[in-house]
């Protein structure tokens, strides 16, 4: 089963009962997907979906709490100080490849003999035959279960930018992990390496206090140098993607009324702040002043929440929704001095089910879109990047698959349904969805904030570079 499917589940549970998903215990798969989000592997549409599933679901949150405090010590395996002699001992497992043949791929019958051969034309008649069936009759058999991800190839992926520089540097150690009999063997080698050329990029008097340590000690030891390395890697990052403006020392915001036309303080006041923990609002208000902290933080606050996608703190009554949304559903009074009554008895609606309730008599009484496509329902609820990608990318990628199409089409006019559609789609197409998470993304370039766990420097020198 598709861990998509798995988060659909949590998502369904979170529409039908109005709570936060906690009756359905997270699977294998679910806290899998918890741990490639933590070392920053998945794409955005998975992270988003992740981060969703994350704010819904209590045991989620829990979970990835747990792994935060152990992260640093997942990572990177108990071992004593790194080795002079990393290279030979490895090269003992080397398996030399040998160099030549024939670069023309052989056909599968090959080398088979005759009763292979047989036996391969057998299949394609087969083949054949179900297609036939397939066209004529309607059968359809049964789908073959797509083939699990092998864990060479993921680990080996995980490491790509790493270990095409040590290829370059070093082919015999390359070799050496390549040849490793197996995924953990592979993955041992690489952070034993990685641990080494860390340690051996240090200053003596780093090295010196790193021979000293005991065995526990050089775990924290190492978790803490690489947290430093990361911190230093996105500022440089960063510096990078903002240095016009550095260089000619023009002022960067800092502040939310620092945006100038009121759209940014608007969106995060009315929008933002009013559904975040006692926590984010600490963390926002400490990085006031500050640049590239302040943005980064606001970014990183901001995008968890796309204004389309249920959160844990989605109004459950009139006074909580943002107050350019409860202007739209009041009517002023004639007399002066009179209070405002509402297009609807929206105040008789409470509860997780209130939010589904405002999109339809939004829908009835033409108030929708409520803007920055907040409680997003439909085509006309999204923004342009997002009408362009469900036209252009999600439409082109379901159209020849009737049941997912089905389900895009009977999700239009809800909400939740109709964002967590879009997601589930995306996420199982492979696309990357670009929800709304702050308003005028080209003139702040929010964007640039994102995606700073670079996967190595020397990649993002070759983005830079590329860049016109």
């Amino acid at each position: 089963m598709r861990r998509s499917h798995h988060m659909a589940l949590g998502y369904a549970t979170l529409q039908a009962g109005g709570e936060k998903g906690s009756n359905m215990p997270l699977n294998e798969d679910d806290k899998a997907e918890l741990v490639a989000y933590l070392d920053g592997e998945l794409d955005e549409s998975a992270t988003q979906a992740v981060e969703a599933k994350i704010a819904a679901d209590p045991d989620a949150s829990a979970e990835l709490d747990a792994l935060k405090q152990t992260w640093g010590m997942l990572d990177y395996l108990p071992k004593s100080s790194p080795s002079p002699n990393f290279t030979n001992r490895t090269m003992e497992r080397l398996t030399l490849e040998k160099v030549g043949g024939s670069k023309t791929m052989p056909m599968p019958w090959q080398g088979l003999g005759w009763l292979g051969a047989l036996g391969w034309s057998m299949a394609v008649v087969s083949a054949l035959g179900v297609g036939y069936l397939t066209m004529a009759y309607g059968f359809k058999p049964t789908p073959i279960p797509e083939p699990l991800p092998d864990p060479d190839a993921v680990v080996l992926a995980q490491h790509a930018d790493w270990l095409e520089q040590l290829r370059q540097r070093e082919p015999q150690a390359f070799q050496a992990i390549k040849s490793a009999p197996s995924a953990s063997a592979k993955l041992t080698l690489i952070n034993e390496r990685r641990d080494f050329e860390l340690i051996a990029a240090q200053p003596p008097s780093v090295r010196d206090q790193w021979d000293k340590l005991g065995r526990e000690g050089k775990v924290q030891f190492l978790a803490k140098l690489r947290a430093e390395e990361r911190e230093k890697h996105e500022q440089w990052v960063l510096a990078k993607r903002f240095w016009k403006e550095l260089e000619g020392k023009k002022e960067i915001p800092c502040r939310r009324a620092d945006y100038p036309g009121g759209k940014v303080k608007d969106y995060v006041e009315n929008y933002l702040m009013p559904y975040l923990s006692a926590e984010e609002k600490t963390q926002l208000t400490n990085a006031e002043g500050r640049w590239p902290d302040y943005p980064r933080t606001l970014v990183e606050i901001a995008s968890k929440r796309p204004s389309a996608l249920p959160t844990p703190n989605t109004p459950r009554e009139f006074a909580l929704l943002p107050m350019p949304v409860q202007q739209r559903f009041k009517i002023e009074p004639k007399k002066p001095g009179g209070k405002p009554k509402l297009i609807k008895p929206l105040d008789n609606f409470k509860g997780p089910n209130f939010a589904s309730h405002v999109v339809e008599i939004g829908l009835s009484t033409n108030k929708l879109p409520f803007g920055h496509e907040y409680l997003a329902c439909n085509t006309n609820t999204l923004l342009v990047p997002m009408r362009e990608f469900v036209d252009d990318k999600l439409m082109p990628a379901v159209k020849d698959h009737p049941a997912d199409l089905r389900r895009f089409t009977d999700s239009e006019g809800k909400w939740p349904d109709y964002p967590l559609t879009i997601q589930e789609l995306a996420k199982k197409y492979k696309l990357d969805p670009p929800w709304h998470y702050l308003p005028e993304p080209e003139r702040w370039r929010w964007d640039a904030y994102r995606n700073l766990n670079c996967k190595s420097w020397g990649s993002e020198v070759a983005k830079e570079k590329k860049a016109p």
